[in-house]
């Protein structure tokens, strides 16, 4: 889809209606990938007052990263202290 940029200054929201990413344009015509708006704002100052969406962090994210990191040291301690080649 082409899309016609008058004031340099936007962003672009996906199919859920979620502002995806901030873009300065050179104004003109340029071709935006399909499924995705572009919104024109006024300057970069208002550029700069838009939220960029951020996907809410899962809760048991951070709880496996810490459990996967303490197997991970664990099974290194191991295998070193059998004397295994690829963990000296």
């Amino acid at each position: 889809m082409e899309i016609e940029v008058k004031t340099g200054f936007g962003y672009f929201k996906n199919l859920q209606g979620e502002i995806t990413d901030k873009a300065v344009l050179q104004p003109g015509k340029h071709e935006i990938a399909p499924g995705f708006t572009y919104h024109e704002v006024e300057d970069e100052a208002a550029l700069s007052a838009v939220q960029v969406y951020q996907k809410p962090e899962d809760p048991g994210h951070r709880r496996r990263k810490k459990i996967q990191a303490e197997l991970e040291a664990m099974a290194i301690e191991r295998l070193t202290a059998k004397n295994d080649p690829d963990f000296k």
